[in-house]
């Protein structure tokens, strides 16, 4: 844990978490946004309480460890009419409990894309009794909740993002305003680029929403990023390499919020420094103020 912005976290050679996340809070500042802080452990005591006098929720760059008490503030709150800016990668995925100060996570040979094991006897959660492992393995998690998973991790080097079609579609254009260019993020601190360290992509089969809309999407990562092997393509190695991509998503909710994924651990990290400005950047104030301006200034935005 450091608050230096120029520490370089060893598995990747850049910033990572707290410094990234700072990062993207002086943008904040920089740019007139207004928020609130919460940490995980806020979310977790509060529950739906802590967000209903709030209209979104923004994520920092990693929100990977999820309580079932915190997922399950988030989906009251955007079936109450909350919105979600999910701005990082790989997130809502590994299951935790809280007690006191202390946090409980529990790993196993059973999942796939782990960076250490513990013994499969071993991996229901002492604290709680439930079990650990992924968020998704209860019918809960990444795909049902914001719209993807992780697909890909690596530290070689990041990817800019492109639009799709879908983007320029009257629901989603708002998003790109003041964004000339179709490729976007070819530049930032985590790995130099948009989309990299770990990034998401949708899949129906796994609970992709039928009604999420794919409106970027970054490809041609190097072999070293490594891809989930636990998804199953029915088109064999062709579509699975294919699917070697990060997938920014956007779906609007019946409630009337909408949810945002960046799909990447490096977004947050191609946010332009003070008195720059740059398409990400242009994306990310297009995105914050349109969920500011849904309630009034008296509703700031949450950010855990």
């Amino acid at each position: 844990m450091t608050l230096r912005d120029d520490y370089d976290y060893p598995l990747c050679g850049c910033p990572h978490n707290l410094p990234v996340d700072l990062h993207f809070l002086r943008f904040c500042h920089d740019n007139g946004i207004v928020f609130d802080v919460m940490t995980d452990h806020d979310l977790h005591e509060c529950g739906i309480d802590g967000l209903r006098r709030h209209q979104a929720v923004v994520t920092g760059s990693h929100p990977e460890y999820m309580s079932i008490e915190m997922e399950q503030a988030l989906r009251q709150f955007v079936a109450e009419g909350g919105s979600i800016a999910y701005l990082g990668g790989n997130g809502f995925a590994a299951t935790v409990a809280f007690k006191d100060d202390l946090m409980e996570l529990r790993r196993s040979p059973l999942e796939a894309g782990r960076t250490w094991d513990g013994p499969v006897a071993e991996q229901a959660l002492s604290i709680t009794n439930e079990p650990g492992g992924y968020l998704r393995s209860r019918g809960r998690g990444e795909f049902s909740l914001i719209g993807g998973a992780i697909s890909l991790m690596g530290f070689e080097g990041a990817r800019p993002f492109t639009r799709t079609e879908e983007s320029h579609e009257a629901g989603c254009a708002w998003l790109f305003e003041g964004v000339e260019n179709a490729t976007f993020g070819t530049d930032g601190i985590v790995l130099g680029g948009a989309a990299g360290y770990e990034v998401d992509a949708t899949d129906p089969a796994l609970g992709t929403s039928a009604d999420t809309v794919v409106i970027a999407r970054a490809t041609g990562f190097p072999d070293s990023f490594f891809q989930d092997s636990t998804r199953w393509y029915e088109g064999g190695d062709t579509q699975r390499i294919a699917r070697r991509c990060a997938e920014m998503t956007l779906r609007k909710l019946a409630a009337g919020g909408l949810i945002f994924s960046a799909s990447s651990v490096a977004w947050c990290g191609a946010l332009p420094a003070a008195g720059a400005m740059n398409d990400a950047g242009r994306i990310t104030l297009n995105l914050l103020n349109r969920l500011g301006a849904t309630k009034g200034e008296a509703n700031p935005v949450e950010k855990i």
